[in-house]
């Protein structure tokens, strides 16, 4: 991860570090207040989603009081990643009528997962127009191509992994009335995460590096998350994957590929904190004289 310094960062950069103050801080609490509610049980999906955020956002809060810019920008796009996923699930528990946690008594949780999914997608959007990753000056014939055209292949392959894996669910989704036995939020989340990694590997395909970079980050970022998450508190496997020796040799190595995606981009496209450079006015051809 490129740990570039800046000696005058942009200003919205000192104020996405005052409220990653901020989100650390709440993050925190709901850490502590899963783990109460929870009784500690590290198995439940509510303490793994926390504690898969405390260290992302703490240590975005720590490069960016060092002045670390780019790695701050990665940190909150892939915190921001999984923060929005996470908001998203919840708000859709409760929200679908077809959800086994469907309820309207607590019209506050609603707003609030809603809110939160929403501020997380609009600072994602943000960082990712206001600081890109750097893919300037690539060459499409450059020794990085063989690399990235493995994690294209990967990125399409993992996208039709999960579609077949959940496929049946989606079909039973269609078809079956009332009150689903299955987690319907989770199926449209991780359909949500095959789609970005079909993007990825489709923009590729088409040597648009930027979106492949950029959506190669949030893909991979999500898809990491969900076998995490899946190894203890699986729903098709009581106990979660990392009891079911079948399920554990799939899910691993889409962990483990999805994290060095991650990483592999991360380190290779660090973000662009200044403006493109642009040809001087020299090069242009001088007007014809009147």
């Amino acid at each position: 991860m490129n740990g570039h310094v800046n000696t005058r960062p942009a200003k919205d950069l000192l104020w996405l570090r005052r409220l990653f103050v901020v989100f650390a801080v709440l993050t925190t609490g709901s850490a502590v207040r899963s783990y109460w509610v929870t009784r500690g049980n590290v198995d439940h999906v509510d303490l793994l989603y926390n504690a898969t955020l405390l260290p992302l956002v703490w240590g975005a809060c720590v490069v960016a009081w060092r002045g670390r810019w780019s790695a701050f920008v990665l940190l909150a796009v892939v915190h921001k990643s999984i923060s929005a996923f996470g908001a998203f699930v919840y708000f859709l528990e409760m929200a679908l009528p077809s959800s086994m946690f469907h309820s309207r008594n607590h019209p506050e949780y609603l707003a609030w997962n809603f809110a939160s999914f929403a501020l997380s997608a609009a600072i994602l959007t943000y960082l990712y127009r206001k600081y890109p990753p750097d893919v300037q000056g690539f060459a499409p014939r450059g020794s990085l191509v063989p690399a990235l055209r493995m994690l294209q292949g990967g990125f399409l392959l993992v996208a039709i992994a999960i579609t077949l894996d959940i496929a049946p669910t989606v079909g039973r989704h269609l078809t079956q009335e009332g009150t689903h036995d299955h987690t319907c939020a989770w199926v449209y989340a991780e359909l949500m995460t095959a789609a970005f990694l079909a993007y990825a590997g489709i923009a590729g395909l088409r040597n648009d590096w930027r979106a492949f970079v950029s959506m190669g980050l949030i893909g991979p970022t999500l898809a990491a998350f969900t076998n995490f998450t899946h190894l203890k508190s699986g729903y098709e496997d009581a106990y979660g994957t990392a009891y079911a020796p079948i399920s554990l040799s799939r899910n691993l190595p889409i962990f483990a590929f999805a994290l060095f995606s991650v990483v592999y981009l991360a380190l290779r496209f660090p973000p662009r904190l200044t403006a493109p450079s642009t040809p001087p006015a020299a090069a242009a051809p001088s007007p014809a004289a009147g």
